[in-house]
Parts: structure tokens; C-alpha cells; sequence
């Protein structure tokens, strides 16, 4: 949930997700329309299918990985998302390096912002408190949003995030949002109630398509578009 979404429109979203999906066995259980309408306001949809084929398999390895070789090997998890759930989940003695971090970590004179990702990784490494692992993550993560801020220290992230308004992504989002909470439509129908300014029927399908081929959005017999009953 927190990966490219802020913590303040994840946390009662967590809080919501885990009221309707309790366990392992719930959410791999969950059908799409009921995923989609917990997920709903999250954004890029595709996560909520990923975490359910995850949670599926989880149930049928039946334990919990304990390395990052092995959690990558669930859906939608990549080496920072299988590193944080380590350390927070399990404390093992293992560095994450995400914005806040790299920014504490040159504010404080241990890295530069011209560090490679390798680099960064080895000075965290080296600065890591063996059997703190926990706590050190989560206190650097807050002194970077609390004190030592973009803005406090005017130092750049390596990235940017995309624009969202007049977005395929937002078009995307819209579209789910608007099958997950109503039947069936036809094209017209949902262009009719999407949510956002979007004139051009074309984008519509062209985001359809992208939809169908993911598995977010079925497409009936008839041409009409619904979300999958699985």
C-alpha cells in the first residue's frame, strides 16, 4: 500500500483492508469486486490483484518466507519491499535505503547526493546497530519527514513523481472506480459516469484494453465492461 502512496491515505485504508481481510486465507479467498471496493482510493489497482496472488501464495507454501530471495519470488515484491518487510516485521540485521533515508544520510555528511544506489547501500550497512534494525529504520525514515525535509535541506530526490491529473493513470483509476461500484456497462454508459474530464471515447478504450489484458476489467460477450467475477 505504501509503495508511490502517501502514509496519511494509506493508514486508514491498512485499517479497513485488514477489517475485511483478517488473514492469509481471507484475502487469497477475496473476489475481485470486494478487493477493488476495499482498495478503492489507494490507486494503481493492479497492486490490490498482486497482493491476493501473493497472499495465494503464501497459503499454498504454507510459512513465511524469511529471506529476500524468497519474498521476491511473491507477486509484486521487489527488493525494497522484500527488505522492509525483514526489518519491520522481523528485525533481521538488513538496510533499505528509500527517500528519507538517502536524504538523512547526506544531510549528515555520510553519503553524497552523486552515491550510487551501491554506494548508499554499503554506508547503511556500515552505520546499521546489529539487533536495532527496527527501530534504526524507523527512526531515519522519520527524521526525513519530520525534521531533515526536502525542503529543509535542499537536497534533491533521484526521482520525481509522474503528473496524475489528465493521466492515463488517472483515466485508469477512474474507470475501475466506476465498474467497482456499478454493473454492467457499455462504453457510453461508463464515459458517461466517469469522474474526471475526458472527452475522447478512444482513451477510454485504449484504457480498457490495458485493463482487460491485467485482469481488473472483464469484457462481456456483448462488448460491455464489468468487473471479473473471480
Amino acid at each position: 500500500m505504501l509503495q508511490q502512496t502517501q502514509v496519511s491515505r494509506v493508514i486508514p485504508k491498512y485499517h479497513e483492508f485488514m477489517n475485511a481481510f483478517p488473514t492469509l486465507k481471507d484475502l487469497a479467498e477475496a473476489d475481485t469486486r470486494s478487493l477493488l471496493q476495499v482498495w478503492s482510493g489507494l490507486g494503481y489497482n493492479r497492486r490490490a490483484l498482486w497482493l491476493r496472488e501473493a497472499a495465494q501464495q503464501l497459503v499454498e507454501l504454507g510459512e513465511f518466507p524469511q529471506n529476500v530471495e524468497e519474498l521476491r519470488k511473491l507477486k509484486g515484491l521487489g527488493p525494497y519491499t522484500s527488505r522492509s518487510i525483514l526489518i519491520f516485521a522481523f528485525n533481521q540485521d538488513l538496510v533499505t535505503i528509500d527517500t528519507n533515508i538517502r536524504r538523512v544520510l547526506i544531510a549528515n555528511g555520510y553519503a553524497t547526493e552523486e552515491m550510487s544506489e551501491t554506494e548508499l547501500q554499503d554506508v547503511a550497512e556500515h552505520l546499521l546497530p546489529k539487533g536495532r534494525s527496527c527501530d534504526w529504520h524507523n527512526a531515519l525514515m522519520d527524521l526525513g519527514a519530520t525534521v531533515q525535509t526536502a525542503r529543509t535541506t535542499r537536497i534533491a530526490p533521484t526521482s520525481s513523481q509522474p503528473r496524475f491529473e489528465r493521466s492515463s493513470r488517472q483515466l485508469r483509476g477512474a474507470i475501475v472506480r466506476v465498474l467497482t461500484f456499478t454493473d454492467t456497462l457499455s462504453l457510453n454508459e461508463l464515459v458517461s459516469q466517469l469522474d474526471i474530464e475526458c472527452s475522447n471515447p478512444n482513451e477510454v478504450r485504449e484504457a480498457l484494453g490495458q485493463l482487460v489484458s491485467e485482469g481488473l476489467v472483464a469484457c462481456t460477450d456483448n462488448g460491455e465492461y464489468t468487473i471479473p467475477e473471480c
